[in-house]
């Protein structure tokens, strides 16, 4: 969840996930049944329990 131009940057990124420089899963603090997006959407906005970022599972 955030505010990001997301497509600008896969194309350099991707990549560097691929030979495991850059592991993004460490940003995730929160995961989430998809559900839960309202309140995943809250906990993020407020910033609560110290959320970066919460991934919504399908």
């Amino acid at each position: 969840m955030g505010i990001c131009n997301a497509r600008n940057y896969m194309a350099p990124l991707l990549p560097l996930v691929r030979a495991g420089k850059l592991r993004p899963a460490r940003i995730i603090t929160h995961t989430m049944a998809l559900g839960e997006a309202p309140r995943g959407y809250a906990i993020f906005d407020r910033k609560e329990d110290r959320a970066i970022k919460v991934m919504l599972r399908p």
